[in-house]
Formats: structure tokens, sequence, C-alpha cells
């Protein structure tokens, strides 16, 4: 449906998509498109065997696209040693990336220094996922082979801008819209009497387990209404970066992953409880089509351009000869528009 959207809306609209794919890990935030975010090939996991992916982004919740870098293989945590949770490919790439958090004047929360991969096609973001999952934190426990260690966040972006010869035929509120879709790949809970972590694997799942429950606060104040004035969006990462997708102007939808084992039953039980709290949310939805006061500027401008340049046109088909010419011309105008 969105494509078909997209290829019908062309005609009226200069049309801007984006994506950026993070990861937090450790209350750190990982652009997992950023040139510096290297596998490590020689690292092993909690068990000694190698993380084979990071988990779906999918599943929780412009041409251009050749640039990205595509790692051959997923980036492995190491417990041996000693050391650091990574290896030294994973400090430079953090230094590297500088992403931080930055929340606009209007009160949107932007990626600061994320790489931005412009999308024309499916194929487009299916490889931006690709390369993020390439390199997505992944370490082994008793439970799990390749767990993600981090929480992911897919944000695509879209812009659309009425062309100048469009523009006039549609209503104000309609010649510029502004979209974000943001898609999280929420890392399980965990119980270290069950993974059997210890050390670096145990301080993540402890990492791991704060950004849910920050997560779950944020929702809980969010259905209590009026009732609740102060919403602790920067208690974590993750629900900072989530604060214009949760009690903004948005809509939110919550895909729990859950098991028939009985082995599983209370983190089941558990899972859907968290969603029935994220049903409960109420916002008040409108569209985003304010431009800022620079944007605005412009675009006036680059439509004036345009009406002088037609205007000029006209003037001279109107010369010595050209009366007919553009008696012609003013007709086929004022019938198109």
């Amino acid at each position: 449906m969105g494509k078909q959207y997209v290829a019908a809306a062309r005609s009226k609209y200069d049309i801007s998509i984006k994506a950026s794919l993070v990861e937090i890990y450790n209350e750190t935030i990982q652009d997992l498109l950023s040139p510096n975010m290297t596998p490590s090939s020689s690292s092993t996991s909690l068990l000694g065997l190698r993380g084979t992916a990071g988990g779906s982004v999918a599943a929780a919740a412009a041409n251009g696209s050749s640039a990205l870098q595509q790692p051959s293989t997923p980036r492995s945590v190491s417990s041996e040693g000693g050391g650091s949770a990574f290896g030294s490919t994973l400090s430079e790439g953090s230094a590297a990336a500088g992403v931080s958090i930055r929340e606009t004047g209007k009160g949107e929360i932007v990626l600061e220094g994320a790489v931005e991969a412009p999308i024309s096609c499916l194929e487009d973001l299916a490889a931006v996922l690709e390369q993020g999952n390439a390199v997505r934190a992944t370490a082994s426990h008793k439970m799990n082979q390749s767990s993600s260690r981090s929480h992911a966040i897919l944000v695509i972006s879209m812009e659309q801008r009425a062309l100048p010869s469009a523009a006039r035929a549609l209503p104000a509120e309609l010649r510029y819209l502004r979209s974000k879709l943001h898609l999280v790949d929420l890392a399980g809970s965990e119980r270290a009497k069950e993974t059997g972590t210890t050390g670096a694997r145990f301080a993540e799942g402890v990492s791991i387990n704060r950004g849910l429950l920050e997560l779950g606060n944020v929702i809980n104040a969010l259905t209590e209404g009026t009732a609740r004035r102060h919403i602790p969006y920067r208690n974590s990462k993750l629900t900072r970066l989530l604060q214009d997708s949760l009690g903004g102007n948005s809509e939110t939808l919550f895909i729990a992953c859950i098991s028939p084992a009985d082995l599983n039953r209370d983190h089941s039980i558990s899972t859907l409880r968290y969603a029935s709290r994220a049903m409960a949310i109420k916002n008040s939805l409108k569209l985003n089509n304010q431009m800022s006061a620079e944007e605005e500027v412009a675009y006036l401008r680059q439509l004036v351009g345009e009406l002088q340049e037609e205007n000029d046109k006209l003037k001279r088909l109107l010369g010595p000869g050209g009366s007919s010419t553009a008696a012609a011309v003013l007709a086929c105008y004022a019938a198109s528009h």
C-alpha cells in the first residue's frame, strides 16, 4: 500500500524517505549503520559459540543504499579474559559514532549524528536491516544461542513537499506533510538464574531489564492521564528516544512474542500484562504539516521563482508575432488551473 501511495504522490510531491538503525547497549546508543561498526571476527560468545544474528526488528513491534557497508558476520560479545564486553572494534565504533538524543523546539526527538540512509524501494530498506542486524550485539547463554544484548530501534522518516506546479491546486494544510515510524525490537527480560549469565553478560541483562522497567513505568504514567503530571521519559535512553512515539502525536502498536510452553508461562503472562497496559495509551492525533520558519521561506521563494519564470515565458510569447500563440497558451493555462 505504501509503495503505491508514494508512486501516485510523486506527481504532486517531492518525497524524501530516510532510515536510521541504532541499538541501545548498556545505556549507550550505537549507530548500526556507521562505517565504524565493523564486526569482530575473533570474538566468542559466553558458551564459546559464535552469535549468528541479531533479533529481527520487524518481529518486535533513494538509491544510495549500495554506499552502506555490508558486514559479513554479526558482532558477538566476548566473556573471555575478564576485559571489556566488546573488543577494540566496538569501542572504536562507539566513540566515532557520536550519536546523541536531542529534542527540537517543537518537542520532536531526533538522533543527532546517526547515519540516515536514503530509501527509494523495499530493497533499500531490507539492506539497512541486513546491515544493522549483522553488527548488532549478540551472545549465547543457557536459554538462547544468539541472544540480543541490546534494544534496537529502526527509525523511518518521510517528508513530502508539494511541487510548485501542484501547490496551488492543493489545500494549504496538505502542501507539506511529515511522518516518522519507530520499529522497536525489545530484548527479552532475563533472569540470571535461568540464563546462567555472569560478569559482563549479567551486566547486560541488568541493563536490558532496566530499560524494560522504565518503559513500563512510562506506559503506566501515560495511562493515568491527567492524574499523572510527570512522565519519566528521561530515566532511560530507550524511553527518551521513544518519547514522541509514546506520548506525542502518535499511535502505539505493541506486538507481544509469547510461548505456549508451560515452562514459559510466567514470562508469557508478564508479557501480555505489559502489552495490555500499552493498549490503554490514548493520544490525540493531528497532521504533522508545519514547516519551520526557514523551511517555509525557502519553499515560498522557490514557488515565487517558478511563477516568475512562467510569467516571463508568457511575456515573451506576447511579443511581436506571438499574440496568437500566447492566447492559446493562456487558454491552456486557464483550463488546467
